[in-house]
């Protein structure tokens, strides 16, 4: 398993009213799992699709952890 540290850089909001999330890796020196993650610049960009009304409005700038673990098929 694998912590990772991202922030939330834009939700768009789409005419069937789903919502497109992206994420922009994020650093935190005070947190040993993220830091074994990445020294200081980490780089990576998750998009993902909200079409789950539940979830509409959910995400919004700020920081979240997504684990990554791996799942046997």
């Amino acid at each position: 398993m694998v912590k990772y540290l991202f922030f939330v850089e834009r939700v768009t909001k789409l005419l069937n009213d789903n919502e497109v999330v992206v994420l922009q890796a994020a650093y935190d020196p005070n947190d040993p799992e993220i830091r074994s993650f990445s020294k200081a610049t980490p780089q990576g960009s998750p998009e993902m699709t909200v079409s789950n009304p539940n979830l509409y409005g959910r995400f919004r700038p700020q920081k979240y952890y997504i684990t990554l673990e791996e799942r046997e098929a």
